[in-house]
């Protein structure tokens, strides 16, 4: 079985663009997503260490704190090199066409009490489940 797409890491380096172009000439009829997991990992990182504001997916950051001389560098780098150039890193769009498009799965957020969406200790929506779809 085979996904319907091909995931093209390493679309931040000097001959991305050509190869991705390569790509979807060779299979036009498969999408093709750039992709860049080193910038990913390089995002979550950073606002795991409270640096920046991400979301996983999102076309932009939000810096929060004072960076040093080297992380200022490395997000600039991501910010031109990636993610104004493809929109996102690619990573989360391909967890994305593969569990919700190709899998066809859905989110179930089961709770106890449906009018605050919380479950017994009132926690709202703290769990998530990927579920068949119907």
């Amino acid at each position: 079985m085979f996904l319907p797409f091909l995931a093209e890491n390493k679309a931040d380096t000097k001959t991305a663009e050509q190869n991705i172009k390569k790509m979807k000439e060779a299979f036009p009829e498969t999408l093709i997503i750039p992709c860049s997991s080193e910038s990913e990992l390089a995002l979550r990182e950073a606002a795991k260490h409270g640096l920046i504001d991400y979301v996983p997916g999102e076309s932009e950051f939000k810096v929060k704190g004072q960076l040093s001389d080297q992380q200022k560098k490395a997000l600039s780098f991501v910010q031109e090199n990636v993610l104004e150039k493809y929109g996102n890193t690619g990573v989360q769009q391909c967890l994305n066409e593969s569990i919700f498009g190709f899998l066809g799965m859905v989110v179930a957020y089961p709770v106890d009490n449906e009018t605050k969406l919380a479950d017994k200790y009132g926690k709202v929506l703290p769990d998530a489940f990927l579920m068949p779809r119907g």
